[in-house]
């Protein structure tokens, strides 16, 4: 095997494990969004990150108010569910749009204008990355319960439904291809038979049988290919 065809085949080899993984880690997206976990990035290809194709809006809850968090805008770190901050929100459209925010020390919490964070909800983040292996879910709090909505903080059952869910994804992708290809038509390759040459004498050239001639039927039976034919003959 050449450099070329070894090439050839790690490329599809590539592209293959690439669809399963990324069907795989859409398992474990859609079962993560469908019990309330907070997905954070469902990203196509590994980090680094080529580009951010789109985000949610998001929203925060502060004083009992729905705040809608823009696309574009980026939370400073530290601003979670249950920190204290002081921000600021502009009218748009008629809804109350978070327009700054940043968090509050421990120290300062006293203050008048620092209220809690009551609830969060960021937006998931759908990314294109550079590595293209498939892709990845990075869901909230895998391993750190303190947040209601993360991963960790769910019932047994269903943090083992989000994590069989990728293997499940998996088993319907197969199912899907394997009726694709059993209901797709067949196609049936003709070989034309062609005559090459005709013996001088011989009970072809009796027959009027020339080269350049092509086999159709034989004593009315249908000719698809060389071995049809000798095995008429």
């Amino acid at each position: 095997m050449d450099i070329a065809n070894i090439a050839i085949t790690i490329f599809y080899f590539l592209i293959v494990l690439g669809v399963l993984v990324l069907v795989h880690e859409l398992g474990h997206y859609v079962l993560a969004k469908r019990f309330g976990v907070r997905v954070e990035e469902f990203g196509i290809g590994y980090p680094p990150r080529a580009v951010q194709l789109w985000k949610e809006r998001g929203w925060i809850q502060i004083q009992g108010k729905q705040i809608v968090i823009p696309r574009r805008f980026k939370l400073p770190p530290g601003v979670l569910s249950g920190a204290w901050v002081t921000y600021r929100t502009r009218v748009d459209q008629g809804r109350e749009v978070l327009a700054a925010i940043e968090p509050v020390e421990p120290a300062q919490r006293g203050m008048a204008a620092a209220s809690q964070v009551q609830a969060l909800e960021p937006g998931t983040i759908y990314s294109l990355n550079w590595l293209p292996l498939g892709g990845f879910v990075r869901m909230t709090g895998e391993e750190n319960p303190s947040d209601p909505r993360s991963f960790a903080a769910q019932r047994p059952l269903v943090r083992a439904l989000i994590l069989v869910a990728g293997a499940g994804m998996n088993v319907v992708l197969a199912i899907v291809l394997f009726t694709l290809i059993a209901t797709a038509p067949q196609v049936k390759t003709i070989e034309v038979v062609t005559i090459e040459a005709v013996a001088a004498n011989s009970p072809a050239e009796s027959a009027g049988i020339r080269p350049g001639d092509q086999l159709l039927t034989i004593d009315g039976q249908p000719i698809e290919n060389r071995q049809d034919a000798q095995r008429i003959i």
